[in-house]
């Protein structure tokens, strides 16, 4: 493993354990046994330190997205994208659970999450529009409830993390209660067809 390799390992922890406001570059040197300034020769300040760790979880949650399009139809993606991603939220926990102090603290950050954050809902939001046409969506829908659904997905993606201890992100069946916590708001508005895919896939509504 490199030294930025290693960096962003130790910080990721320490930020997921501590919260990102309270761990400083000198705290990770400190916990590395390395120097500041050999720290700071890799990553010139938090928030550029910061800003590699979304990167990285851009670029991995990107990949799945990217396996997931082309291996299955638009609804299955969907529902199988929660499980897939699970350990990614995991790894980089702080960027949900300190994402006000995120976008508060980091300007330059604040932008570049904006600009993937309206992708991602493009990308969705054509997908929902898809499936209303395929049938699989309750037909009287409007965009305006495609809108709002999208919108309230990623919302709920990001409580789910912040309403849990880190002891309690190891407990057995978390895995598999994200899974359904997140699909379980698209389920009323599937249709009949729609429903049956759901159930095929996660084996359940509850």
């Amino acid at each position: 493993m490199d030294t930025k390799e290693a960096i962003k390992q130790q910080a990721c922890t320490l930020f997921n354990l501590r919260g990102l406001s309270a761990v400083t570059l000198r705290d990770i040197a400190l916990v590395m046994d390395r120097s500041y300034g050999n720290l700071t020769y890799h990553y010139s300040s938090k928030e550029a330190l910061v800003e590699s760790l979304y990167g990285d979880m851009v670029q991995a949650l990107g990949a799945i997205s990217t396996a997931l399009t082309s291996a299955q139809d638009p609804l299955v993606q969907i529902l199988k994208a929660p499980e897939q991603t699970f350990a990614i939220s995991l790894r980089y926990l702080f960027l949900f659970r300190d994402y006000l102090d995120v976008v508060r603290s980091y300007p330059k950050l604040a932008a570049s999450i904006t600009v993937s954050n309206t992708a991602r809902k493009q990308g969705l939001r054509a997908m929902l529009i898809d499936l209303r046409a395929q049938g699989l969506l309750r037909p009287e829908l409007q965009d305006a409830d495609i809108d709002y659904l999208m919108e309230l997905s990623g919302a709920m993606r990001t409580f789910f993390f912040m309403q849990f201890g880190n002891g309690d992100l190891q407990r057995p069946g978390l895995e598999a209660a994200y899974v359904h916590y997140v699909n379980r708001l698209l389920y009323p508005y599937l249709s009949a067809a729609g429903q049956a895919v759901y159930r095929e896939v996660l084996g359940a509504t509850q």
